[in-house]
């Protein structure tokens, strides 16, 4: 490593600047661990060297233990990776986060940084209004304005609600779900709910909730911090 230079910032936390660093080694890795004293797993970047060339892996490692959970690896990819927020998926492939919003069964409702400033409200058994959105997110690599819907399934994976929405003209979105069953499943999957039949309005399940992926307005909180970080550059 070059000369650095150290910078406190709080606490235990500082940065250390460098223009220059190498690690050498047949498999050259850095071990990223918490200062908590019982946290007993910790990530591992590990470069390899092979005849088809290289290739960097993101481990789980275990302190108790020589064990290893793969997690990623690059440039053959393969696993979740998540770019700056949660919920991507698992098809093996990068792609960028996107305002999300979780709904809970009561219309309680959580976002991520990009969806900050969107709210949701239970109007009847399964309906939700989510506002101060423009929609879908219309990014291609989640399937676009009809693919920002993500619903819950049972331990077979097997969806257990149907789910229809409208876009409202101001661009407030309205979910509904409605009871799922699957007739020709064995019977304990089959999803059955006393005072329901396949298709009755229905709220998300108890313990459950569903993600939908938005279109956030230019002056979403996310957007004007953004622009700031662009301007100050």
């Amino acid at each position: 490593m070059d000369t650095a230079t150290t910078k406190w910032v709080s606490g235990n936390f500082f940065r250390q600047y460098s223009a220059f660093v190498e690690a050498q080694g047949r498999w050259p890795r850095i071990n990223f661990t918490s200062d908590e004293q019982n946290y007993q797993k910790y990530l591992s970047l590990e470069a390899n060297f092979p005849s088809t060339g290289p290739s960097l892996t993101l481990y789980e490692r275990s302190l108790s233990s020589t064990s290893r959970n793969y997690a990623i690896q690059f440039p053959q990819k393969s696993g979740t990776i998540t770019l700056s927020t949660d919920y991507t998926v698992v098809d093996g492939y990068l792609k960028k986060s996107s305002p999300i919003i979780q709904i809970y069964p009561d219309g309680t409702f959580t976002t991520n940084d990009e969806s900050e400033g969107a709210t949701v409200e239970r109007l009847s058994e399964g309906v939700y209004l989510i506002k101060n959105v423009l929609g879908f997110n219309a990014d291609a690599a989640w399937g676009g304005v009809d693919g920002g819907v993500e619903i819950p399934l049972c331990k077979n994976k097997l969806p257990l609600i149907w789910v229809d929405y409208r876009v409202l003209p101001d661009g407030s979105i309205k979910i509904m779900t409605y009871h799922r069953e699957h007739t020709g499943a064995p019977a304990f999957a089959r999803n059955t709910r006393e005072g329901y039949v396949d298709g009755d309005p229905i709220d998300i399940p108890v313990g459950r909730s569903i993600a939908i992926r938005v279109q956030m307005p230019e002056n979403s909180i996310w957007n004007q911090q953004q622009r700031k970080l662009t301007e100050s550059e």
